[in-house]
């Protein structure tokens, strides 16, 4: 990315930030403002309605004692001779003519002292029994002289609601007027003075409180009157949220907590729908809705509150990321005719550093640029020079390597890990430079199990001595099968300090030499047994001598860790060998191997190789090891090849030479052919033997 864009998007980045800051900032100090303005709001508009509502009680409440201390109404229920069906009729024409300047109600009912019902105003509406509870309560209030205006709303007339209010009714002789005095005295009102003979109860009409609530209701939102226990009885809105409702329905500590002292709770919740709700709850300590225990809840939506502030918020994160995008084109502009120059010397550094010099830096200016690009120039100029001396040089090492008849490598330290190695490595080994640059350990996973722990123990004592080293071990080819023997010559590379720091090494094929040597050995060997069973033959007088001393001088515990001779009895050839000499194991295990009881007798390689006359070569005997006993045998004993060779002599098979190896790859063609005419000598040696005995035996009977 160019330098310009950069500075484009650093500012840009920088605009959004700044935007999205200063918007959150606005938002929230707008926020706080607009928040306390609503909780002012609503706090003033729950004390208004509140203060409406107590008015208007505190108003009905005043209208009950003005129609309960009627001398007209007195003198009806005090007197029950004039209780008659005329005075009914105009007493109940009266209060209902003066009950529609009052109230309102739903109806006016008298009662007199003893629970009997007098008159109404309504046949319908008004109250006609005292069964009710609440009913009940207001009466035996009024009947103890004090006025009774309920805080519970009742069910009225339909489905509207309804608030008992119960004034007494006193004697003409003992009233005193008391007036209006004692309206605010509590729940109950104040004692009034005098003789009870009766009680007025009336039903104040809901709608009336209902409408003030309705009114005092705000935009998206709702207003709630709760009644003492909490209970909703008057709203305008949605359900109200959840966190008051339920608080609410069980006598709500909040209600309580905030009675006395304190005026108002604010609170945050959520209503059905899942908005956040701005929820104030405000009481009236001191007024007549107070005297209730009644409460007023307001609340509207938070978005709605906020709304001002979000749109101030966008506005002015808009405004600032306008003004930075203004000032990141501007700068972005800047940058590229500042860097349009630069631009061109980093293409020809590009082209340098692939490797071609040939490019050249024109620029016309004298300026700063113009003495850089001089100076790229001449750099490329010196780098095109050494170059071409690089190349000639690789290419006369290269020219040594290739005819180097090894392969050569480098490793530097920890791990000697190759750092190169030569193509011939490919030809030898399967695997070609890539494959030991890919993989660091490969060249110690190709060193054969037997050579490894060696070779890795002789390399470690070469780099603490600090010694250069030949080794001499097995490596396997790519193809798994493949065995050649390497030579391995390192020399230890090193700094200033006398510290090592790399190894220069050179590995070079010696099977063919190491094939050479093998056969050398083993011809060597061979003829020094012949030569020793030359002078064995001579010196021997029985078959059982010159058996015993074959056996012990082929077991050297080095190659064959094992052999037994077994031979036919000549009167009885069908029958089982019989072990005429063995060493390297126990006599069990050769008798068992002589004479198996095995059913595939025939199988047995010794046998194998009299009937067929030629030599049985077990390479692998855990391969047999699963299914045939005899081989299982020997595995136990730790025997992993064997061979089986017949004695032919003069007059047929003798028996045969059975010899074991506890390493694998004994038994070779090489190898087998100089145990086919050890055998031979040895089946010569036998019949030579026989022939003295019959000599003997001749002599002595003549």
């Amino acid at each position: 990315m160019k330098l310009s864009a950069k500075f484009g998007l650093l500012v840009t980045a920088a605009a959004v930030i700044a935007g999205l800051v200063l918007g959150g900032l606005i938002y929230r100090q707008v926020s706080v403002l607009l928040e306390r303005d609503a909780i002012n709001a609503q706090v003033a508009t729950a004390q208004g309605v509140l203060a409406k509502i107590g008015d208007a009680l505190s108003y009905a409440q005043r209208d009950m004692r003005i129609l309960a201390g009627d001398e007209f109404l007195k003198l009806y229920v005090g007197s029950p001779g004039y209780r008659t069906p005329v005075n009914q009729r105009l007493l109940q024409s009266e209060l209902r003519t003066r009950g529609e300047y009052t109230g309102p109600w739903y109806g006016l009912s008298v009662f007199d002292a003893k629970r009997g019902f007098l008159l109404s105003t309504d046949p319908y509406a008004a109250i006609r029994t005292l069964e009710n509870p609440v009913v009940a309560i207001a009466y035996r209030t009024a009947m103890s002289g004090r006025f009774y205006g309920s805080s519970l709303v009742e069910p009225g007339k339909g489905d509207e609601k309804t608030l008992i209010f119960a004034a007494p009714i006193l004697a003409p002789e003992d009233e005193t007027a008391s007036g209006t005095e004692d309206q605010d005295k509590g729940p109950g009102g104040g004692a009034d003075e005098g003789q009870v003979i009766g009680v007025m109860l009336a039903q104040y009409r809901w709608p009336v409180i209902a409408e003030e609530i309705a009114r005092a209701a705000p935009p998206e939102g709702g207003i709630y009157l709760l009644d003492a226990l909490g209970h909703v009885i008057a709203r305008h809105g949605a359900k109200m949220s959840g966190v008051h409702g339920a608080g609410f329905e069980t006598g709500d500590e909040l209600m309580r907590a905030s009675s006395g002292s304190l005026r108002h709770e604010v609170l945050h919740a959520r209503d059905a729908s899942g908005r956040t709700m701005l929820s104030t709850h405000v009481v009236m300590p001191g007024s007549n809705a107070s005297s209730r225990d009644w409460s007023l809840v307001i609340e509207q939506p938070e978005s709605m509150i906020f709304a001002p502030a979000q749109r101030l918020a966008w506005q002015a994160a808009w405004t600032v990321v306008g003004v930075m995008l203004l000032l990141a084109l501007i700068v972005t502009l800047f940058g590229y005719r500042l860097t349009r120059p630069l631009n061109r010397l980093a293409r020809i550094a590009e082209y340098i550093g692939r490797g071609d010099y040939r490019e050249r830096v024109h620029y016309g200016g004298h300026d700063e640029v113009g003495t850089l690009a001089a100076s790229f120039n001449a750099m490329a100029a010196h780098l095109q020079a050494h170059e071409a001396e690089l190349v000639a040089a690789r290419q006369r090492i290269q020219g040594i390597v290739e005819t180097v008849p090894g392969v050569l490598y480098t490793a530097s330290p920890p791990g000697l890990r190759l750092t190169f190695v030569s193509q011939a490595a490919e030809p030898l080994l399967g695997f070609g430079a890539d494959d030991f640059a890919a993989d660091p350990g490969l060249r110690g996973r190709l060193i054969v199990d037997e050579d490894r722990e060696r070779v890795l123990a002789q390399i470690v004592d070469a780099k603490k001595t600090g010694e250069d080293f030949v080794l001499n071990y097995r490596m396997r080819h790519r193809d798994g099968r493949t065995v050649r023997w390497i030579e391995d010559r390192g020399r230890w590379e090193r700094d200033e300090q006398g510290e090592i720091v790399g190894l220069f090494g050179l590995m070079t094929d010696i099977s063919k030499r190491k094939e050479r040597e093998q056969a050398l050995a083993k011809a060597n060997r061979a003829l020094n047994l012949m030569q020793s069973y030359d002078r064995l033959l001579a010196r021997a007088g029985s078959e059982s001598e010159w058996v015993h001393g074959v056996c012990e001088g082929l077991v050297d515990g080095d190659v064959y860790t094992c052999v037994w001779i077994g031979l036919l009895d000549p009167a009885r050839p069908d029958q089982p060998v019989r072990v005429a000499a063995y060493l390297g194991a126990d006599a069990a295990f050769v008798a068992q191997a002589a004479a198996s009881s095995e059913p595939a007798q025939d199988l047995l390689p010794h046998n194998y190789a009299m009937r067929e006359r030629r030599a049985c070569v077990i390479g692998d005997l855990i391969e047999m090891g699963a299914t045939e006993i005899w081989a299982q045998r020997a595995l136990d004993r730790g025997f992993a090849c064997m061979v089986s060779l017949p004695l032919i002599g003069r007059d047929g098979v003798l028996g045969a030479l059975t010899l074991y190896s506890a390493k694998l790859g004994v038994f070779d063609e090489q190898e087998v052919a100089l145990l086919e005419e050890l055998s031979g000598n040895l089946a010569y040696g036998l019949d030579i033997l026989r022939d003295r005995t019959r000599q003997t035996h001749a002599v002595v009977q003549v």
